[in-house]
C-alpha cells in the first residue's frame, strides 16, 4: 500500500524504530551516562581489517553503538532531524534502504578505496586507518542528511546548494584538520572521512531516488 504524506506525520516508523535501537544500545552499553567500554567496542565496532577478517557483522553493529554520551545525544538528534526530514519526504521503506545503503557503501569506500591503498603503498595514514575501529550511525545519517537538503520542497535551490556547500566544507575542513594534526587520533581520522563520503553520497544519490519514489508513488 503506498505512504502516504498524512500517514508520514503521524508516525515515522524507520526513525522510531532506529532511534529505539540506538537507546536500547546505549543503556546496555552504559554510554548514554559514558564512555564505550574497550571490550564493547572490539566487540561491536568495525575497523577495515575486519572486512578480509571475515568480521563482516560488524558492518551492522557499528551503526547502532555510540562511543561516548555526548555522541549518544548527537546521534539521536541527527536521526531525528536528519533521517525523520528524509522519511517525511520518501517514505520509510526507501529510507531505511537509503540509511543503510549509505553506511555500507561509505564503510566499504573508506576500507577499500582509501585505507588499504595508502595502507599497500606504505604510507602510515592508511596504516592507522586499518585497524582504527569506529561505531555510530554517523555515516547513515549524514548520507540522509546530504539527500535530504534537497528532497526538501520549502526551500529554494540557491538555499540548498548553500547548505550543501557550507556543510560539505565544514566536514572537510574537519577532516583535513584531523589528517594533518592527528596526532594517532585514528577514530577521528576515519569519521571524519565517513561524514564527508556519507554527506556526498546522500548529494550524489538524488536522481536516482527521486527516479525510484516517482516509479513508486505513480
Amino acid at each position: 500500500m503506498e505512504e502516504s504524506k498524512s500517514s508520514r506525520r503521524r508516525f515515522f516508523p524507520f526513525t522510531v524504530v532506529l532511534l529505539f535501537a540506538l537507546t536500547v544500545i546505549a543503556f546496555l552499553t552504559e554510554t548514554h551516562i559514558g564512555r564505550l567500554s574497550a571490550g564493547w567496542l572490539e566487540h561491536l565496532g568495525f575497523a577495515p581489517q575486519d572486512l578480509w577478517r571475515g568480521h563482516w557483522e560488524r558492518l551492522l553493529t557499528s551503526a547502532l553503538v555510540t562511543e561516548s554520551a555526548r555522541a549518544f545525544w548527537q546521534a539521536f538528534l541527527m536521526i531525528v532531524l536528519a533521517v525523520g526530514t528524509l522519511e517525511y519526504a520518501i517514505g520509510a521503506r526507501l529510507t531505511a534502504f537509503m540509511f543503510w545503503g549509505f553506511h555500507l557503501l561509505t564503510l566499504l569506500f573508506v576500507s577499500l578505496m582509501v585505507a588499504l591503498p595508502l595502507h599497500l603503498f606504505g604510507f602510515s595514514t592508511g596504516t592507522v586507518l586499518i585497524v582504527a575501529r569506529d561505531v555510530g550511525p554517523s555515516a547513515g545519517y549524514f548520507g540522509c542528511l546530504g539527500l535530504a537538503i534537497w528532497q526538501w520542497s520549502k526551500i529554494s535551490k540557491i538555499a540548498k546548494l548553500i547548505l550543501t556547500v557550507s556543510i560539505g566544507s565544514g566536514l572537510l575542513a574537519v577532516s583535513s584538520r584531523t589528517i594533518l594534526f592527528q596526532n594517532d587520533q585514528s577514530i577521528l581520522l576515519i569519521a571524519g572521512l565517513s561524514h564527508v563520503v556519507a554527506f556526498f553520497l546522500g548529494w550524489l544519490s538524488l536522481p536516482l531516488v527521486r527516479r525510484w519514489h516517482s516509479e513508486a508513488s505513480a
